[in-house]
């Protein structure tokens, strides 16, 4: 039985290899994905800036890029329908806001496809970016 075992092993190694390859080759050419969020307003809204670059480090700017959020903590009570992406500019830079249910901990789950395709999960506090805005506002007025 351990000679089934053993060429059954070397049987799966080639193939492993075929599957492993591609991917050794496509991580030397990994986009790279910056998500800043901010929370601001009722709900609270969570405006998130996404920045795409090739892995030349080059803006990829015709990316079509999605972001949905859930609370996990609550996967199943709170989550968000996804939202599409605007283009800020020529520079690799979308922007999107989210309508969250409540403050708290959220993922918010980004997914880029076109030239290059990625997804990046963030976690984001909303309260404490919250209490930052609000004392940020307080110091503007004095």
């Amino acid at each position: 039985m351990s000679t089934k075992k053993s060429r059954y092993r070397l049987n799966l190694l080639p193939l492993g290899a075929l599957l492993i390859s591609p991917a050794i080759a496509l991580g030397a050419s990994m986009p790279k994905v910056t998500v800043d969020c901010h929370a601001h307003g009722e709900g609270p809204l969570l405006t998130c800036d996404v920045t795409v670059k090739d892995a030349n480090r080059r803006a990829i700017s015709d990316a079509d890029i999605t972001l949905k959020a859930h609370m996990p903590s609550m996967p199943m009570a709170h989550s968000v329908k996804p939202v599409k992406a605007a283009a800020v500019d020529q520079n690799g830079r979308y922007r999107a806001t989210l309508q969250l249910q409540m403050p708290g901990i959220w993922a918010v789950e980004v997914d880029v496809r076109g030239p290059v395709r990625e997804r990046v999960i963030s976690r984001i506090d909303t309260e404490v970016e919250l209490t930052k805005t609000t004392e940020q506002m307080k110091h503007k007025h004095h």
